[in-house]
């Protein structure tokens, strides 16, 4: 996870896969990509007040300008973090002329892989994908480029997380981490085949952190309090998020940070007990007004909060 302040940049909507989690739902069908030249003008923008910048959509790869946008970023000294599906790696020439465009300067390639199991991973994407998205973690990792994974969380694949986690492990990933469904756009249409209660996951996502951690490789956990990571403190991905701009397609937010904070997450009053109060950011708002509060119990004992602070500082 990098520290210097970040550009999440979303060129766009259209993306290959139709995953029954997508935040961005159906908005690929009536919102139009930008343009190649709107592109590169928020790059000239804000180049003096961001030193990475994240090539997002939608699924940046299919775009026809995609290799041309990544030279300009690395013309313009960004380093570079591209999400994606992964499929258009599993095509070697691509793989090669994309990682050329970005004249080494694209510090990490994450992928969202939501299974090792193809059947669950394709039912979650809605297209037959895992052959392809496998395929093109195979290519980078032979080419030298550092991958990242990004899980959501679901109702349809926790239980598969410890085999995902040595599968990762086997490739050689640099990086993994499990981010809970936030609820929105197609997750929230799917709300009853997607959104699965964290403490039927938590254990399953301990067991994909522990077979991480004795590899080697890092592993965070997105947007699941504290109170149910105890143990797992420093896995926390919100322990390591940095200062990000969000310049979305239909708005810009400055400050993600304090949005995600203050209106996208939320406590309960019993929190202001617990020794995470101030740490914790609390789960994405929707989660509670579904299932209610009953699993997030407030730890309050002093030698945990001693303990819990000494591993954050290491």
């Amino acid at each position: 996870m990098g520290t210097e302040n970040r550009l999440d940049l979303k060129v766009g909507y259209n993306c290959n896969n139709y995953c029954r989690h997508c935040v961005i739902g159906d908005k690929r069908f009536f919102i139009p990509d930008r343009t190649t030249r709107q592109i590169k003008d928020i790059l000239d923008e804000e180049r003096q007040n961001y030193g990475e910048v994240v090539l997002t959509g939608g699924e940046f790869t299919i775009r026809k300008d995609c290799f041309e946008i990544l030279e300009y970023a690395a013309a313009k000294g960004y380093k570079i973090l591209v999400q994606t599906n992964g499929r258009r790696f599993a095509y070697a020439s691509f793989c090669d002329e994309f990682l050329a465009a970005g004249k080494g300067n694209i510090l990490t390639i994450t992928a969202a892989l939501l299974s090792a199991n193809a059947d669950c991973h394709n039912f979650l994407t809605g297209a037959n994908s895992y052959r392809q998205t496998v395929k093109g973690l195979t290519n980078l990792k032979e080419r030298g480029q550092s991958i990242s994974i990004n899980t959501v969380v679901t109702k349809a694949n926790y239980r598969t997380f410890p085999d995902l986690a040595r599968f990762l492990v086997r490739i050689g990933v640099e990086v993994y981490q499990y981010a809970f469904v936030h609820v929105l756009g197609s997750a929230e249409k799917n709300i009853r085949s997607i959104l699965p209660k964290k403490s039927l996951c938590v254990p399953f996502i301990k067991i994909g952190v522990d077979i991480g951690r004795a590899a080697g490789i890092p592993v965070f956990v997105e947007a699941i309090p504290f109170c149910l990571m105890q143990g797992y403190e420093t896995h926390c991905a919100e322990n390591y998020i940095p200062l990000v701009k969000l310049s979305d397609v239909t708005n810009t937010v400055a400050d993600f940070d304090y949005v995600r904070k203050n209106f996208e997450k939320e406590k309960a009053v019993p929190c202001k007990k617990c020794i995470y109060f101030n740490i914790c950011e609390g789960p994405w708002l929707q989660y509670p007004r579904t299932y209610g509060w009953k699993e997030f119990v407030p730890v309050t004992s002093i030698k945990e909060r001693d303990r819990v602070l000494q591993s954050l500082q290491r």
